[in-house]
């Protein structure tokens, strides 16, 4: 990540809530674009199995990647009407466990479930002189991703599609 262009990235992470397969969570929003699927891979060399979900609403396109020890092992993306069901389904591949949830709609929802959670932490990433480290930001910044009140997008992996 070190190499990346982007001046103001924050890292959202969250413990393993239930819905989420018993799995912690991750998602990045920057206002400029790095490369994501590069991070994944360094990351998976660290943490095993990954997996990138991503859905947008409004395009109608959503899909997962999978990483194992560092390589991309499964990209999948679809336009089509069930594209909403792609974060879900990722995270199944991903860890080879059923996703339980308690209404019928979660599935859609995912992951937003994980991400509205009040046990999420979010940081700023600050790079420098070849090092990254992680500087707690309040909630302030956290409520103001999602609502769209920074100037900064969700960061999705779209530039490792052929």
């Amino acid at each position: 990540m070190k190499d990346a262009p982007g001046e103001t990235i924050y890292l959202l992470t969250g413990q393993a809530p239930d819905h989420s397969g018993g799995r912690a969570f991750f998602g990045f929003w920057s206002d400029e674009w790095f490369d994501l699927a590069e991070l994944a891979k360094e990351a998976s060399k660290e943490c095993g199995r990954l997996c990138l979900s991503w859905k947008i609403e409004h395009s109608g396109t959503g899909g997962y990647q999978i990483y194992n020890n560092g390589e991309r092992t499964k990209d999948a993306r679809s336009d089509e009407p069930d594209y909403v069901l792609l974060p879900a389904t990722g995270m199944e591949k991903t860890f080879r466990h059923l996703l339980r949830f308690p209404e019928e709609d979660d599935r859609v929802c995912f992951p937003e479930l994980v991400l509205e959670d009040s046990g999420v932490r979010c940081a700023r990433v600050v790079r420098g002189s070849g090092s990254v480290s992680l500087i707690d930001a309040p909630d302030a910044p956290r409520e103001k991703i999602f609502n769209y009140g920074l100037e900064v997008e969700p960061v999705l992996p779209f530039n490792s599609f052929g």
